[in-house]
């Protein structure tokens, strides 16, 4: 038998069995304000203007208890504290996380292992990551560059 007889009747039942992601229903709670994200964002700016905010945040929850909380906010690359560095740092090591008798794995360098050997439990795990680029003066400026250069090539005589 050909491979592709052998995956047809596990495709056919996956697409009748899949059940489809309700992201509408789920309820994320009441937005923060645009002022409080600005202060919890971290980041760089460049020399020319364009300034690069981000913060990373990882959290899992097993049965709806908080087991790893991970957070993350460098508001100025240049100016970096050891506080912060050492945070950057923990996200470089590995870490599992099991739930019941699992084997036991060493994870590699920046992941997340959930082992779960136990039927019924609730895992949820999500990471965010939140950026934000300003490139007002950027854009401003190659607008510039380019009307000048529009018109020095265009020129014309008084």
């Amino acid at each position: 038998m050909r491979l592709p007889n052998l995956l047809a009747p596990v495709l056919f039942t996956l697409l009748v069995f899949a059940h489809p992601a309700r992201a509408a229903d789920a309820d994320l709670g009441t937005p923060l304000p645009i002022e409080r994200l600005d202060e919890m964002r971290g980041g760089y700016s460049l020399p020319g203007g364009l300034s690069i905010a981000f913060g990373l945040e990882r959290a899992v929850a097993i049965n709806g208890e908080l087991v790893v909380f991970q957070h993350v906010d460098i508001p100025d690359l240049s100016r970096m504290t050891p506080d912060q560095a050492q945070q950057l740092a923990s996200l470089a090591h590995g870490q599992t996380i099991q739930v019941g008798g699992a084997t036991t794995l060493n994870p590699g360098m920046g992941t997340l292992i959930i082992q779960n050997a136990l039927d019924g439990q609730s895992i949820q795990a999500t990471t965010t990551l939140n950026t934000s680029v300003n490139t007002l003066n950027l854009l401003q400026n190659l607008n510039f560059n380019q009307s000048l250069s529009d018109a020095l090539r265009i020129g014309g005589s008084p």
